[in-house]
């Protein structure tokens, strides 16, 4: 199902499986701090791969602008990949 290899957190460096740095977080981002945005970061694979699959499961059969969850989901997704 996934195309990505899993992302680790390790005291807020961002590693993927190989562990090649992504990411490093310092501070505090809208509030939330350094761990928490560090974990979010290294999920965001595996959460895209996740929301993909659920709107491929459940969301065939859908029209824009009559579910708005599933409105925001297709905009996440676009944004995750460059297109919004």
């Amino acid at each position: 199902m996934t195309n990505h290899t899993p992302w680790k957190n390790i005291d807020n460096v961002i590693t993927d499986s190989e562990g090649f740095e992504i990411a490093i977080v310092y501070g505090e981002v809208n509030g939330k701090q350094e761990q928490e945005i560090a974990q979010l970061i290294a999920a965001a694979p595996e959460l895209l791969e996740a929301l993909k699959a659920v709107l491929d499961e459940y969301g065939c059969q859908y029209e824009e602008g009559h579910v708005p969850a599933v409105d925001r989901a297709l905009s996440a997704i676009a944004k995750a990949k460059g297109r919004a």
